[in-house]
């Protein structure tokens, strides 16, 4: 599970730097991204907004400044620039 939530925010993070002002992903382009099955995604979606580290957006999800630090702690530093 950790490696899915980990993955989700890195998505959520690259969508965020391709694009400052909009900042997010739709649910779509991240599963697509991923390739993941709706269930786990689903579910590690959940617990990433429950956790603070995913806000929802207009139709996209955002990655919060605590998920940038879960990111930090779960990767090396070269992976994150």
């Amino acid at each position: 599970m950790v490696a899915l939530r980990v993955a989700i925010l890195q998505a959520l993070l690259v969508a965020r730097k391709k694009n400052p002002g909009l900042g997010g992903a739709s649910r779509l382009v991240v599963m697509d991204y991923l390739d993941a099955k709706i269930v786990q995604f689903e579910d590690t979606l959940h617990w990433l907004v429950d956790q603070l580290l995913v806000e929802v957006g207009e139709s996209v999800f955002l990655i919060t400044v605590k998920g940038v630090d879960y990111l930090e702690d779960h990767l090396p530093p070269a992976v994150l620039q």
